[in-house]
């Protein structure tokens, strides 16, 4: 199965168990990211701190939005993978879209990372 599909079925059976889904930015990025070294999902975690201060709801003055900040061009990719925008200022789907983003780019997206 491929990381990103495993990652969605995961995030899936999550969120219809007694479990909840992670609302922290750095937990969502460490199950969004749990396929990759964890010297990755630090990185990551550490680029979630820089752009939005782990606030999973922030959306910052050019529409940027949530815990890794992602740009209004990603909406589509959002809508690909399930998601709404609205979602996107949720943890976990964020980090999930931003994995999707980072398998595809790397770490460009995050230019200064």
């Amino acid at each position: 199965m491929r990381p990103l599909a495993a990652i969605l079925l995961l995030a899936g059976t999550v969120a219809t168990t007694a479990c909840e889904p992670p609302t922290t930015c750095e937990a969502a990025i460490g199950l969004a990211f749990i396929s990759e070294p964890v010297t990755v999902r630090v990185r990551m975690q550490a680029i979630a701190w820089r752009e939005s201060r782990n606030v999973p709801g922030v959306v910052n003055g050019s529409g940027h939005t949530g815990c890794l900040q992602l740009s209004t061009v990603h909406r589509a990719r959002a809508a690909r993978l399930g998601f709404t925008w609205a979602q996107m200022r949720q943890a976990l789907p964020n980090a999930i879209v931003a994995y999707d983003l980072w398998r595809e780019q790397g770490w460009r997206p995050w230019s200064t990372a």
